[in-house]
């Protein structure tokens, strides 16, 4: 058996009859960027305890070789940096608050930078989650129980309380939930890098007839959903038509059959489901004290309102078309 490495390889599972490994060095790692404030994936290079955790897959249960493709000089770290540095803390911080802890004075075993934590709660003061640093508000509250980062609390409960009420939280709460998914929806991959670049095209198209890459993955859930609802009344799916259990809320086969006609990926889809229905609960709850706005945006203007709202908490993340106002004159 020959392991071409990636970082599953530096795990102490033991795998058996492997004779040879080939160790490229490389490894892509995520790293919270500061600035933009987003998690980017880069491909760098390993660090000299995970190049020797690569080498322990060789020849454990029997004589084996590892190959590196690059020079030992070439590794400049001794470990991995702690994950908790290429992290956003926003979260982290807020619960920390929750627990009445003072983040800056906190023992952390390998503690962040200065900056780094202040300007995690300047943001955290800026989304009115906390008070002078060492106090949570009922919002900052709400957030950790949804365990997300708090800029896409902010945005549920925003669209919820100023722009839309209850019509318009469970759009932007599908988005969050796709958005905080694991995988994407679609089965990207394929036996060939034609079938793979096929598979990304039949996805723009269907972003660009949506002007939206985020209300068309809405678009797909909602196709998905509706392919095994329940009649409450008959207990039957609206589907197939077959009677369903009471103790499932919905269709299993019939999605799982949509899933597989349209190359979906039915597992991300169903804890995109269930993260749904956890934030509208959750944020519904009275506890929080929430009045849902009055407001009545039609299904013509909910693309604004919600961008305008993401626009309003994502800005590092904002981008700008240039267009040029007559042919003659250029960009």
């Amino acid at each position: 058996m020959v392991v071409f490495c990636t970082n599953v390889a530096e795990t102490s599972l033991t795998i058996k009859n492997t004779r040879l490994v080939i160790d490229t060095g490389l490894a892509k790692e995520a790293r919270f960027d500061i600035q933009r404030r987003v998690t980017i994936i880069e491909t760098v290079r390993i660090s000299k305890s995970s190049a020797n955790q690569r080498k322990g897959r060789a020849g454990r249960t029997a004589p084996g070789h590892c190959v590196r493709l690059y020079d030992m000089n070439d590794l400049k770290r001794e470990n991995i940096e702690p994950e908790i540095l290429r992290s956003s803390l926003d979260l982290v911080i807020l619960q920390l608050v929750r627990l009445g802890l003072d983040p800056r004075t906190f023992p952390f075993m390998d503690a962040p930078d200065t900056h780094v934590l202040t300007s995690s709660l300047d943001l955290l003061t800026r989304l009115s989650c906390i008070i002078n640093e060492t106090t949570i508000t009922l919002r900052g509250q709400l957030f950790t129980e949804l365990s997300l980062d708090p800029r896409l609390g902010a945005l549920m409960t925003n669209t919820y309380v100023d722009v839309g009420g209850e019509r318009l939280l469970a759009r932007s709460a599908i988005i969050v939930a796709i958005l905080s998914a694991p995988g994407s929806l679609f089965y990207m991959g394929g036996a060939s890098k034609e079938a793979k670049a096929e598979a990304r095209s039949r996805v723009a198209v269907g972003a660009s007839e949506f002007d939206s890459d985020l209300f068309y993955l809405c678009s797909v859930y909602k196709n998905w959903e509706n392919a095994g609802l329940i009649d409450p009344v008959h207990r039957r799916c609206t589907t197939c038509q077959k009677v369903v259990s009471k103790r499932l809320d919905s269709c299993r086969s019939c999605r799982t059959q949509h899933a597989n006609i349209n190359g979906l990926n039915n597992k991300v889809l169903q804890i995109v489901y269930r993260s749904f229905e956890f934030y509208m609960k959750t944020i519904l709850n009275t506890r929080w004290k929430l009045t849902a706005s009055s407001n009545v945006v039609i299904e013509s203007d909910e693309r604004d309102a919600i961008g305008e709202q993401l626009y309003k908490l994502f800005p590092e993340q904002a981008g700008h078309l240039l267009v040029c106002p007559l042919p003659v004159n250029g960009v």
